[in-house]
């Protein structure tokens, strides 16, 4: 009778549960996926899969939280979301990521690629059309083998939370021009934004290219986000692999005379036979397949912030001489371009707490803006979502509030709500225990608070000992 006594004596005493933080919930603690499996040779250049389980379930969004724009499905990466992270080397020039749902599932998974280092990320590229079931499939490319890279999962509101399963090969593109290439910047995003007026220096580095039906390397053609200052860009062209002629930067572009297409400012190789007009030659040729080129260019973000246009994201396309060129035999037209995918920093905010006054009760969260452009909205990572400056009914736990300022800028910023810890009581009995025939009985339990009394009605009946 004593143990089914502190039994239902114990029931009475609840606990909280709280989910707990996943180990990869942020770039640092990364689960590592190794160097992906090397793809078979062409004509397949499939590599094997790489099989993992994860879960959002109980993770936080990173702060600051960093929101890509114009992802390759379109839209921009949601945020701040509550995200998970992993990390491999790349072996081939693409990656295919493919997320299966669990149980229960992360419903619309959104998917974010990153290179750099943890701090100081560099964005690739993005995929925000995952499913409501939790299913999303992406490939990004070109992948440069060697390379580490940042994978981060989320779902597409603050609050999506579920389980799901993770697959990820390497893959080659055995019909592209463009096999390797990679772009190094300095300095490197802080968490994937720079502020206004900020000078960066960019060098696109080719290292492998196929002269897929004789086509010559003929172009390298950046476009850039609204956020970039371009009459402060300087440029620095490749060195001639050929030495038939020169690779200069053409502001206003060039039409291909073979085909009449239209091309944008960019790099562009000028022979020396025909000079002045790239539309009209043949590009670098690479007889012996192991040239490298690299181009190079510095601007400056814009020096204030624009309402709309924080986008810094770069686009650079390559091109053979059959696209861009006076060669006959068009090919190339599949390689992919090469992304850079970073947005200004206008806008900041902090966040604090108050914390529970007793076990199991509920804290406060307050934003406030630093620096934008109100009025502002607010968004909480609490069940259900909040939308107000304040956070009210807070469980013990970790939140996350995002703030948008009028140009829509986002900052973010986290608390931790905490409690006390629960009283533990110590009960004690009399020895012996005698039959209490449905009277109440008075015991004591002693409590990290006290001494207080508790009153247990027993059933009528019931043995008293035992």
């Amino acid at each position: 009778m004593k143990k089914s006594l502190l039994l239902v004596l114990l029931s009475f005493i609840s606990f909280l549960a709280v989910a707990q933080i996943p180990a990869n919930d942020n770039c640092a603690t990364a689960q590592n996926l190794g160097t992906l499996p090397t793809p078979a040779a062409c004509p397949s250049g499939v590599g094997a899969n790489v099989n993992v389980a994860g879960t959002t379930i109980g993770a936080t969004a990173p702060n600051p939280y960093t929101t890509l724009l114009n992802c390759q499905t379109g839209g921009n990466q949601p945020g701040p979301a509550l995200d998970v992270w992993y990390s491999f080397v790349a072996s081939g020039n693409m990656v295919v990521i493919n997320i299966t749902p669990g149980a229960p599932a992360l419903p619309n998974p959104a998917i974010t690629l990153w290179t750099g280092t943890c701090g100081n990320l560099v964005g690739f590229n993005c995929s925000n059309n995952g499913t409501a079931a939790g299913a999303n499939t992406v490939t990004f490319q070109p992948t440069a083998p060697g390379q580490t890279y940042f994978i981060q999962i989320s779902g597409m509101t603050a609050a999506a939370a579920g389980n799901f399963n993770l697959s990820v090969h390497a893959e080659n593109d055995c019909n592209n021009c463009l096999q390797n290439a990679s772009l190094s910047i300095s300095p490197t995003p802080t968490n994937g934004t720079y502020p206004p007026n900020t000078t960066v220096n960019f060098c696109f580095t080719i290292t492998s290219y196929t002269q897929v039906s004789a086509n010559w390397l003929h172009g390298v053609i950046p476009t850039f986000g609204c956020g970039w200052d371009l009459p402060t860009m300087t440029f620095t062209p490749a060195t001639s692999c050929s030495a038939n002629g020169s690779w200069s930067w053409f502001p206003g572009g060039c039409t291909s005379s073979a085909n009449a297409s239209v091309w944008g400012p960019g790099f562009y190789y000028d022979y020396t036979a025909a000079p002045g007009n790239p539309g009209n030659n043949f590009g670098d040729y690479n007889a012996s397949g192991i040239c490298t080129w690299t181009f190079c260019w510095k601007l400056k973000t814009k020096p204030t912030c624009a309402p709309g246009c924080t986008n810094l994201n770069i686009s650079i396309n390559t091109t053979g001489d059959g696209e861009s060129g006076s060669w006959t035999s068009i090919a190339c037209l599949g390689d992919p371009n090469y992304p850079f995918a970073a947005v200004m920093s206008c806008c900041s905010s902090s966040a604090i707490a108050t914390n529970a006054p007793c076990f199991n009760g509920v804290g406060t969260g307050s934003a406030t803006p630093v620096t934008g452009t109100g009025p502002y909205t607010y968004t909480w990572t609490s069940a259900p979502v909040q939308n107000t400056q304040i956070a009210n009914n807070l469980p013990a736990g970790t939140y996350t509030v995002s703030v948008k300022d009028n140009n829509g800028c986002i900052s973010t910023s986290n608390i931790t709500v905490t409690q006390p810890a629960s009283i533990n009581p110590a009960f004690t009995l009399p020895t012996p225990t005698q039959c209490l025939n449905g009277n109440s009985y008075s015991f004591v339990a002693a409590t990290p608070g006290g001494v207080h009394s508790y009153t247990f009605n027993p059933v009528a009946g019931s043995p008293a000992a035992g």
